[in-house]
């Protein structure tokens, strides 16, 4: 045996050893465990090498050529390891690993199955035989080209993320990696490549060179724990992807370190917030109920910990977000306080649910209190209502002209209360479990005929009507009458004076949409926001029942409504209905 086949058969070994050492080292780390793979290969490859190298006979030789197809999987590992070790992006796409390990599968194949596409008969050199590459094989041009674009992707994927790390033992355990791999990596391009294109007779020393590998990182292990679980690590990982935010504070206040989930929240860059005081940073994001959020700080000491301490604060683009905070103090092995760390949850879509929650419950109390003052009420109203009649006709001969005024006045403050009865048990029955639709074929030239036949338009206010007679569709025509009643009511209301009501309508493909256009006095911002809200008018007389009702019989058909208003020059109000409603049977 000569000195290039002990030198071989020591590379494989050495690789064994160190790969089954580094995956015992943290057997769960998927890490470790593609090292383990790369120094498999490379073992089997060196294995390969030294027993080409010390073939009796040129059959023998071949053999172990044709032994060593699976050698491209060895650059893929390679790749795979440094995607994983730099924590590159890229893994999360399922397609990577086909462009890892695809380029390995075919010129593995290519080289197994096809003479002289890869690699040619093997030569006897005074160390053995040698490997031999075809000069004007095409593929064999590509494999080597897809080796050396392996090799610079891993250096940049390296440099890349030695730049990105402040970790100082993590940067250093980023260099003895990168330089154990790069040794062998160059050797073997420049010995088992281009010195076999060149025909320069010299041994490959990929292999061999990987022996170098083993010095690295056995450094590595010894001096900077590489590929071991340290628990500065593992705190280091949590940190950084915890969905929450987190600061580390100094004692003096000072805001030391914070993790990508806080600079996402609020907004700014950790340049812009470490080195700040935590007060300072409360008054940027203007805090609210910052007086209450001092002893936070001043007192955490004399607490040691605060729990779910809720409070309000504005991100860099002036949105408002609320969050729980809860902080201890951080002490070193001494005991002696060195600072403290807060967690900051954001609970502002939480608490948006609850309040719409809250908000629904109360709508739904409401409605049941609607329903139930509507049935209580119409009987002893429909008393009334015959006892008048029963009055008037009885004494019509006998009443003055002011007597008779005063029973047609009951008559319409009768009119009116059974008005609000109305209102109050349709408004009733938009909060049962299921709005019933009783569906027939209209157009949106007959449901706003329909509306303005039963409503009272006022002699100085003029309805435009320009819908069409088509799309034919189905709806519960009663409900969209009165929401679309409702709608022309308001639009009289806001023009005491006088005006127009344009009413529109365009056909889609899957909606109709009907436009209602006034020039009347408008709303203010505040109006608009409370328009769907039970109880709210802007009227003297009026329960601030009718809009609710109106978009609950809308969006109870999946429709849409919408308003528009600018003050002092009119609103506009837009119903989206679909097309595809269908009587049931």
């Amino acid at each position: 045996m000569n000195l290039y086949g002990l030198l071989s058969l020591f590379a494989s070994t050495i690789s064994i050893v160190l790969g089954v050492s580094v995956f015992f080292l943290n057997r769960t780390a998927k890490i470790n465990r593609l090292f383990l793979a790369v120094m498999i290969f490379n073992s089997y490859w060196a294995f390969c090498l030294y027993m080409m190298a010390q073939s009796p006979n040129l059959a023998s030789a071949i053999f172990w050529q044709k032994a060593l197809f699976l050698w491209p999987f060895l650059m893929s590992i390679l790749l795979h390891f440094t995607l994983v070790y730099t924590e590159s992006n890229l893994l999360k796409s399922k397609f990577i690993y086909i462009a890892l390990y695809f380029p390995a599968l075919f010129f593995s194949l290519i080289d197994l199955t096809i003479p002289n596409m890869i690699s040619t008969t093997p030569t006897l050199k005074f160390w053995g035989y040698q490997n031999t590459l075809p000069n004007n094989s095409l593929l064999c041009w590509l494999d080597n080209i897809w080796a050396c674009s392996v090799a610079v992707l891993m250096l940049v994927f390296f440099v890349r993320y030695y730049n990105s790390l402040k970790d100082k033992t993590k940067k250093q355990q980023t260099k003895i990696v990168a330089i154990a791999f790069t040794i062998p990596i160059v050797f073997a391009l420049i010995t088992d490549s281009l010195f076999p294109f060149a025909e320069i007779d010299f041994p490959g020393l990929g292999a061999i060179s990987c022996s170098i590998t083993t010095f690295f990182v056995a450094y590595g292990v010894l001096k900077f724990e590489l590929f071991s679980f340290r628990p500065e690590i593992a705190a280091e990982s949590i940190f950084s992807k915890m969905s929450d935010a987190v600061i580390l504070v100094r004692l003096d206040g000072k805001i030391m370190k914070v993790n990508r989930a806080f600079i996402d929240l609020i907004g700014y860059s950790e340049e812009e917030v470490v080195g700040k005081s935590l007060n300072e940073m409360l008054s940027i994001t203007n805090t609210v109920n910052q007086e209450n959020s001092q002893p936070i700080i001043e007192n955490l000491r004399n607490v040691r910990e605060i729990k779910n301490y809720e409070l309000s604060f504005y991100t860099k683009t002036g949105e408002k977000r609320i969050g729980t905070v809860s902080g201890s103090m951080v002490s070193d092995n001494g005991g002696k306080d060195v600072g403290a760390a807060f967690v900051l949850h954001d609970v502002t879509e939480r608490r948006i649910i609850e309040q719409k929650l809250l908000k629904a419950e109360r709508f739904a109390s409401i409605g049941e209190l609607a329903g139930m003052l509507g049935h209580d009420l119409r009987n002893p109203l429909a008393g009334i209502r015959n006892a008048n009649f029963f009055l008037q006709r009885r004494l019509d001969s006998k009443l003055n002209p002011q007597e008779k005024a005063m029973f047609e006045n009951i008559d319409k403050n009768i009119d009116y209360s059974n008005k609000i009865i109305n209102d109050l048990l349709d408004y009733a029955s938009c909060y049962s479990d299921e709005v019933k639709l009783e569906l027939s074929q209209v157009t949106p030239k007959t449901l706003i005929k329909n509306a303005t036949a039963l409503v009272v338009q006022p002699k100085n206010i003029t309805i435009i009507d320009e819908t069409k007679d088509t799309p034919q569709f189905y709806v519960d025509e009663a409900k969209i009458c009165r929401s679309f009643i409702n709608i022309l009511k308001n639009a009289f209301d806001a023009m005491p004076k006088g005006g127009e009501i344009q009413v529109l309508s365009v056909a889609d493909a899957d909606k109709v949409t009907l436009t209602f256009k006034d020039n009347g006095c408008g709303m203010t911002k505040e109006t608009i926001a409370k328009l769907w809200t039970p109880l709210f008018t802007t009227k003297a007389k009026g329960m601030g029942f009718g809009m609710v009702i109106c978009k609950r019989n809308i969006t109870a058909h999946g429709g849409k409504i919408s308003l528009e208003s600018v003050l002092g020059q009119g609103t506009t109000i837009t119903v989206e209905l679909p097309l595809n409603l269908k009587p049931s049977g």
